[in-house]
């Protein structure tokens, strides 16, 4: 698996929806059109063109250095009233071109701007009105640069200052689904600006389908005038009791245009679901040797108690090992699509378009293993490039049409959690339309433990949850040192390393792992710690399948991970409901809540310590007299020993190193009542609305006597961001509304503190 990840900002549309701008008469300022040969309209080379010339309609010129560039003449043009630059042109094996301008108050700005690499020509609107730097007269473009390779030629069709007028448009309209289901509710965003060089009100109208129910959110809404950075962002939920082809409408409505944007949402009873726990390695489990060599690596896959090989080429005689002994697996498409170009890594910046004869090649293998119970999908790739989300798009709805009930699969290599990485994410999701995610992460190098694991799987757990889709991590199994990927430096784990992978991943609530990775020389058949690794994964494997297939049954949406002593970004608080409400306080626990659809509570309790073992007390603010716990080795619920108090209940749990145990709470009694029914809390913390939100959005809680409250606002790290509220209230219900308008988009938490009680809750900012 090759390291690395682009990220391109060039996105123009998702697969989603489509929208009809109607712009309105552009006027333009100062034009250079090229249109007469030989005449080069007062353009001169400022360093590093050569072969200089007009004709044909086009401006030419040959980079013979570094960082080559072109200047125009001198004019005289005020910034406010033209707010845009136009530039059609091509540029091979070129990156990015930076505009930069003169000003008459002795002044200049600039603006960098990726451009596309292809052999087509290409129009490029920068929007530079908004620029700190456009201001009072423009006089002169210093320079346009034009990141290109040596003897590479630049051709330009022509260079416009315009004055664009309003641009009202939707930037997003989508759902947070990849699959349609009827009676789902479906949540909506919506987000819009005015994207011209001068200021318009705006007003919005969501018109449903028959057949489509709004539940939540409202058809109508007045933006007022919106500018230059504003943006505002639109939230329904809707449902569909039936099957059918849907298209959305929202319409932006100004004094005089309707622009209407198009969602499309199939709706559809026919897709994947998955059944059983995913446990498997990566790569097919042979060594590229021919058999009996194959049958044997097989036969040591198998006995490691994998039931599930992650891929096979179709024309391999792997395919029948796998039959005869009954494992799963998924067939490897990649190679038939035209391989890495295509789906992977494009040798430029542009993927090659995926033509549907190149995807008719697909329907002799479908057709085969069609009806075939070993095969639980296709795997299309491993790291994609963000250019080629629109050709895995067209895999996947090519295979859906086909046969949806197969799952489609694409593994991404972490990022972190920055903005990027989350956009990366969540174009993937919108323009393929996947139904799982799955993302490597692997740890324990010689230099350092643990890295960016819990922020990673927060992240790809933040977007599974949002999607209503499962999430695989892929983890380390192997090290290198030994072998020739030596330089990479990964220490085999022990197997308290491995086991502490597996458990802190169920604890965030992944539906599978992938131990990477088993073939040759990067995985376990070349290690020179093969039999250690393979011991290893043999005792510590059949224990995560069950309660990985146990969790199964546990409801996604209700996850949420606490770590008793965090670092720097791990999620430290505990659930509003105190299920559990403290451990001991040497002990260095990873928590995970979960409900079931009966909402009924379920903990993972995890070991952090991956060297020694650990017997810790957990304590609750409840009784619990129906403490059940998961014996992964005999497979089976068994009751677990609680101690009543009468300020609640405390269990003693003891946990391998690494380890994890799952507990199902049953019976929950509050403190001094002996029923069932809880009593109403003398406090509550609402979700924030909307949310998500940009930027503004209101908190509201509940005091039940008059008491101290503190409001506060912490990011991601747990940061204090703002103190909304420190001050004596009286009891009822209080409300305060917040702008994240100075804060980059992410996650943020909210905690009020009333005197005896502290709640938490999570928001998320996105523009």
């Amino acid at each position: 698996m090759k390291r690395g990840t682009k990220f391109f900002v060039l996105v123009f549309a998702t697969f989603f929806f489509t929208t009809d701008i109607l712009y309105p008469q552009e006027k333009i300022g100062i034009s250079w059109e090229f249109n007469e040969d030989n005449n080069f309209e007062g353009w001169e080379i400022n360093a590093n063109f050569d072969s200089f010339k007009v004709e044909n309609g086009v401006l030419s010129v040959v980079a013979i250095g570094a960082f080559p560039s072109l200047r125009s003449s001198a004019f005289v043009l005020p910034a406010a009233e033209y707010g845009y630059v136009h530039i059609r042109m091509k540029t091979p094996g070129a990156s990015s071109a930076i505009v930069r301008w003169d000003l008459d108050t002795n002044d200049w700005g600039w603006n960098q701007f990726p451009i596309y690499g292809d052999t087509l020509f290409h129009e490029y609107k920068l929007p530079l009105y908004s620029n700190n730097k456009w201001h009072d007269n423009l006089i002169k473009i210093q320079s346009f640069v034009i990141h290109t390779p040596l003897n590479a030629k630049v051709e330009v069709d022509y260079f416009r200052f315009v004055h664009a007028g309003p641009i009202p448009e939707v930037t997003r309209f989508k759902a947070w689904r990849t699959i349609f289901k009827p009676g789902e509710v479906i949540p909506l965003l919506a987000t819009l600006k005015n994207s011209g060089d001068e200021p318009v009100s705006i007003q919005s109208e969501l018109i449903l389908p028959e057949g489509a129910t709004l539940l939540q959110g409202q058809t109508q809404a007045e933006h007022g005038e919106m500018y230059g950075e504003m943006l505002d962002s639109l939230e329904w939920q809707i449902r569909f009791e039936q099957t059918g082809n849907y298209d959305l409408t929202l319409n932006l409505i100004t004094e005089t245009d309707t622009i209407p944007s198009i969602l499309n949402m199939p709706v559809t009873e026919e897709y994947w679901v998955q059944d059983e726990f995913l446990l498997s390695a990566w790569s097919p489990p042979y060594a590229w040797y021919p058999p009996p060599y194959q049958q044997a690596v097989v036969d040591t896959y198998a006995h490691a108690n994998f039931d599930v090989a992650l891929w096979a080429r179709p024309e391999d005689d792997l395919t029948q090992l796998f039959e005869n002994i009954g494992m799963k697996y998924f067939i490897l498409i990649t190679n038939i699509l035209g391989g890495d170009p295509y789906l992977r890594e494009p040798e430029g910046d542009v993927a090659p378009e995926l033509t549907p004869e190149m995807l008719a090649r697909l329907d002799p293998i479908i057709e085969k293993y069609r009806n075939n119970p070993n095969v639980i999908g296709y795997h299309i790739c491993d790291e994609p490039y963000d250019v080629t989300f629109p050709n895995i798009g067209k895999v996947v709805r090519y295979i859906r049409e086909r046969d949806p009930k197969r799952l489609c699969f694409v593994n991404i290599w972490p990022g972190d959690s920055s903005t990027k990485y989350r956009t990366f994410i969540e174009d993937m999701l919108d323009e393929t339309r996947l139904e799982h995610l799955s993302y490597d992460r692997y740890v324990f190098y010689n230099t350092y433990d643990g890295g960016s694991f819990f922020s990673n799987i927060r992240v790809v757990r933040e977007f599974a949850l949002r999607y209503d889709v499962p999430f695989f991590n892929i983890i380390q199994a192997i090290g290198t040192n030994g072998t020739v990927e030596s330089g990479l430096d990964w220490r085999t784990p022990t197997e308290g390393e491995h086991r502490w992978q597996a458990y802190a991943s169920l604890a965030y609530g992944v539906r599978g792992l992938i131990w990477f990775h088993w073939h040759g020389n990067w995985g376990v058949t070349g290690n020179p710690d093969r039999e250690k690794i393979i011991a290893s994964l043999t005792k510590i494997n059949p224990g995560i399948k069950a309660v990985g297939q146990e969790m199964l049954e546990l409801n996604l949406h209700s996850i949420s991970a606490t770590h008793t002593k965090p670092k720097v970004g791990d999620e430290a608080e505990f659930p509003n409901d105190p299920i559990i409400s403290s451990v001991s306080p040497d002990a260095d626990l990873l928590l995970g809540f979960f409900k079931n659809d009966t909402d009924n509570d379920f903990v993972m309790v995890m070991n952090k310590d991956y060297r020694d073992s650990v017997t810790a007390l957990v304590y609750s603010d409840y009784q619990l007299p129906e403490l059940r716990v998961f014996n992964a080795e005999a497979v089976q619920w068994e009751t677990a020993a609680t101690k009543n108090e009468n300020s609640g209940s405390y269990f003693e749990v003891t946990l391998e190193p690494g380890g994890g145990k799952l507990f199902e709470i049953g019976q929950k009694i509050v403190v001094g009542v002996q029923q069932t029914k809880e009593l109403p809390a003398s406090a509550q913390l609402f979700q924030n609305y909307p949310n998500p939100f940009n930027p503004e959005t209101k908190i509201t809680y509940e005091t039940g006597t008059a008491t101290r409250v503190q409001l506060t606002i912490y990011d991601i790290l747990g940061r204090e961001i703002e103190v909304l509220v420190d001050e004596q209230q009286s009891p009822g219900l209080h409300t305060v509304n917040w702008s994240a308008h100075h804060l980059a988009n992410g996650l943020y938490f909210y905690k009020l503190s009333t005197g005896q009680h502290k709640f938490i809750r999570k928001m998320l900012y996105l523009q």
